[in-house]
Order: structure tokens, then C-alpha cells, then sequence
């Protein structure tokens, strides 16, 4: 596998698990044959939160706002206009949107491996590139820190919400266990067994995905599990080693493959 796949030449559609369909309308200033992916890094990252695949879309949506909190006159002209100042405070809009697609309708929901869909804001994205040149950073460089930035903070928020949603099924699932178990209350105060109660968890999760997996209607398998120290939905574990592998960029820019600037 090729660790850097230039942007232009990723497919659209998620084409086998833990890749990446890349829908993004760049603009002709944008260079998408210099800006690379790491694909391993991301097909890693992916394979951390739990998510198969991870689809890049873009729209236009609001850019920075600002607001006013007050208006000092400083000067009547001889025409009879006034000079001042106002003060207020200026908000960046959302730098991008996410979704998830739940996926297979699996029996154990730790089996899923939905994907991601994240849209960045291309509006803010183009304000983002502006304040840099402005700031003396070069186009290109300045172009692929953003769009960096902006898949990173989409894909961070993906991974929360989807751990909201993991939390929510074990919420559930918990309920319903301890309304079943009636020593439930008695095991969960009790360190020791409290750990056996979730190594025999562990244990029967493992044996019901194996039985899954000869399930025609399902197609689970032991493949299709996300392992993880927490035998339940919600594994935070997963979540944590995903964020720390979002935090290194996705992006670079190829130099070799530099095209002049163009107008932006």
C-alpha cells in the first residue's frame, strides 16, 4: 500500500473497510495532486473509533460573524456625519458537520462498524486559508494546514458523537440486564466481582459473535467484533486511542509536485 495517495486520486465512494471516499469540491486554486493522504494513518485512526470507513464531503456554509456590544462617537464632520468605533465580539463559524451511517443491523452493536461522514465548511475554510497568506504563510502551505485542521476536527467530532450513541446503547442494555439480573446492584459493589462479571461477559460476547457468525441474516464474525478492554458498547478505551491518533495530521503537501500559486 502507498502511504501518501494524492487528494485527486482517492475514489468517492468507500471502496473496502477503512478507507476514505473523497467527495470534497475543492476550488482550481486548491493543487489536489500535491496534497496527499496517509492512508494508513487514517485506515488506523478509523479502525480505532470503530467507524469501517469515513466518506469527505464539503458545503458552503457561514463564515466568521461579528458582533457589536458598543458604539462610541468619536467625531461630527462638516457634512454632518459622524466618525467612531464599535466593539463586539467575532465568532468562527463550524469548520465542518458530521453523520454516522449505523451500519449492519447486528444483534451485539460492538460488531458494527458504521461509517463516517464528515462535510467541511468550505466558506470558513477559505476565510482560514485568507487569514494565513495574510499572516505571510505561503498558499499552498497555509491551504493544506486547513484542510488538515478541518478533517481532524471533523473526524474528533464523529468520534464523540459516536461515543454518545455507544453510551446511549449501553445505557440501555444495562437497564435491561439489571432489571433481569437481580444480583446486579450486589456484583457492580463488589470489585472482584465486578471483574468476573465482565470477564464472563467478555467471554459470552466472543461465544455469541462466533454463533453470529454462522448466522446467515447477520454475517458476523469474530473479524467483525471491536475487540476492547470494556466488553460492552461503549469502549472508551478505542475513543482515547482514536483522539491521540487524530491529533497527528492526516494531509501533507508534496512539494515534488508543486504547481505555481494561483489566484486566491
Amino acid at each position: 500500500m502507498t502511504r501518501f495517495t494524492s487528494l485527486d486520486e482517492l475514489p468517492p465512494t468507500v471502496e473496502k473497510r477503512f478507507s476514505v471516499g473523497w467527495q470534497f469540491a475543492s476550488s482550481s486554486s486548491f493543487d489536489d495532486h500535491a496534497m496527499e493522504l496517509n492512508t494508513p494513518h487514517m485506515a488506523h485512526t478509523l479502525r480505532a473509533y470503530g467507524f469501517g470507513g469515513l466518506v469527505v464531503q464539503s458545503y458552503n456554509g457561514d463564515s466568521i460573524s461579528y458582533g457589536v456590544d458598543g458604539v462610541a462617537i468619536e467625531d461630527f464632520n462638516l457634512d454632518g456625519s459622524m466618525s467612531g468605533s464599535a466593539t463586539g465580539p467575532a465568532a468562527r463559524a463550524e469548520r465542518a458537520s458530521v453523520s454516522i451511517d449505523p451500519g449492519s443491523d447486528y444483534m451485539l452493536s460492538h460488531c458494527n462498524w458504521p461509517t463516517a461522514t464528515v462535510r467541511i465548511n468550505r466558506t470558513e475554510l477559505a476565510d482560514r486559508v485568507a487569514s494565513r497568506i495574510e499572516a505571510g504563510v505561503d498558499q499552498w502551505r497555509a491551504q493544506t494546514n486547513e484542510l488538515d485542521e478541518a478533517l481532524r476536527v471533523g473526524l474528533w467530532n464523529a468520534g464523540l458523537k459516536k461515543a454518545r450513541g455507544d453510551i446511549n446503547t449501553f445505557g440501555l442494555a444495562f437497564s435491561s440486564g439489571a432489571a433481569y439480573f437481580q444480583g446486579a446492584e450486589v456484583i457492580a459493589h463488589n470489585v472482584a466481582g465486578l471483574a468476573i462479571a465482565m470477564g464472563l461477559v467478555q467471554a459470552s460476547s466472543l461465544g455469541a459473535t462466533a454463533v453470529l457468525g454462522r448466522n446467515p441474516r447477520t454475517g458476523a464474525t469474530l473479524r467483525e467484533k471491536r475487540f476492547s478492554l470494556f466488553p460492552v458498547e461503549f469502549q472508551p478505551d478505542r475513543i482515547l486511542l482514536g483522539a491521540a491518533m487524530t491529533a497527528m495530521r492526516f494531509i501533507r503537501y508534496n512539494f515534488k509536485k508543486e504547481q505555481p500559486p494561483q489566484e486566491w
